[in-house]
């Protein structure tokens, strides 16, 4: 079995639900005590893909305007851009996010607390994340913990990538 290492930075306004989101990602368990973090952090975390052991190194930040936020996004294979869905105006947070960190890596968005979520606000999230073509858009919350699914895909898209960028250095 092949072991390989992913940086994923995780970029998210304060108060998104993002640290509760992970906790339960990593402990696999609901925690409704929580206090405020401070604007980094880093886990880690194992997965098992097509035969491949990946250990995904994963730095959650949060003032984009820190003078370290461009060295801490650099050289990640993959950037989850975490929104509060019960809160409309975090949606600008991952627009900004994104022009902030435009490099070549892979992506995904994550609209947190689906369970405060109103769908009349779909239309309004659709035509703001409309503007950043081809990132995939998952609705989540603590409840479901469908940031699983969230963090299995942008794996298997790292992966994909680099093996074949692997592939074409070979030849």
């Amino acid at each position: 079995m092949k072991e390989l290492i992913f940086k994923i930075v995780i970029l998210s306004e304060k108060g998104a639900g993002t640290s509760t989101m992970i906790k339960r990602f990593l402990n696999n368990r609901l925690i409704t005590d929580y206090s405020d973090s401070i604007n980094c952090n880093w886990f880690t975390q194992y997965t098992i893909i097509d035969n491949n052991k990946i250990k995904n190194q994963i730095w959650r930040i949060y003032n984009l305007d820190s003078a370290i936020t461009p060295h801490l996004t650099s050289y990640a294979h993959g950037v989850i851009y975490v929104f509060d869905l019960s809160r409309i105006e975090t949606v600008n947070f991952v627009l900004k996010a994104y022009e902030k960190t435009n490099f070549e890596c892979d992506r995904v968005i994550i609209g947190n607390k689906s369970d405060l979520y109103n769908d009349s606000l779909d239309e309004c999230i659709n035509k703001s994340i409309n503007k950043i073509n081809g990132i995939k858009l998952y609705k989540t919350s603590m409840m479901n913990n469908k940031f699983i699914e969230a963090i299995t895909d942008l794996d298997k898209t790292i992966l994909e990538r680099w093996s074949h960028k692997k592939e074409s250095l070979d030849k």
